[in-house]
């Protein structure tokens, strides 16, 4: 937890590292490709690849592998808020403008913190609850697949949940309770498939 939000600490001394922060995929695309989606400057699936290959380098500088788990824990972590994979025409949901509880703001910043605001749960007893429900089976299957399953994944919320509003725009008790649950089992996903990633990255020969 303490490093987690190192990698938005950091943004504005390492410009080039904003871009890894998300992947914008077209609204009409099915799939995501490279030469489209993730420019030279790279884009969240390139840098969890990236860095998950520099943290099971044993050869390489400490401060390097460091860095790199940083990252992977901020990243996989953003790879899970559907709108980190979300469309390039309304910038990942930044251009959305909406109320929530008649407060002005953006879908993106919804799903990033307005939600988990609102839910008012203490940091202990959030990841108490979350892992109650899950027993050592269900983590596994969570932990099967690679990076573009779960940017798939993610996608897939856009159009069942994150856009279902009506055309005022007015966020409230509506919205809140039917996707709470959905905010509750993507940091789920998220915290299982990291810690994957880090066995297998920490554990690699």
């Amino acid at each position: 937890m303490s490093v987690s939000s190192w990698a938005d600490e950091i943004r504005g001394k390492r410009r080039i590292t904003a871009r890894w922060h998300y992947v914008n995929i077209p609204k009409n695309a099915d799939t995501y490709e490279e030469d489209r989606d993730c420019p030279a400057a790279g884009c969240l699936v390139s840098a969890i690849q990236h860095f998950e290959q520099v943290l099971s380098d044993k050869n390489a500088p400490k401060q390097e592998r460091a860095d790199a788990l940083k990252f992977l824990v901020h990243f996989i972590g953003d790879l899970h808020q559907p709108l980190h994979c979300g469309y390039r025409e309304d910038k990942g949901g930044d251009w959305v403008k909406v109320r929530f509880y008649a407060r002005k703001s953006t879908l993106h910043k919804v799903w990033d913190s307005d939600m988990l605001a609102r839910n008012a749960i203490e940091f202990d007893p959030y990841v108490d609850k979350l892992a109650a429900r899950v027993d050592e089976g269900q983590a596994a299957a969570y932990q099967k697949g690679a990076v573009l399953d779960w940017v798939y994944e993610s996608r897939a919320l856009l159009k069942e949940r994150i856009y279902d509003f009506d055309r005022d725009k007015s966020l409230a008790d509506d919205y809140f309770s039917r996707n709470i649950a959905v905010v509750d089992s993507q940091l789920l996903k998220g915290g299982l498939r990291l810690a994957g990633v880090l066995d297998r990255a920490l554990t690699a020969p």
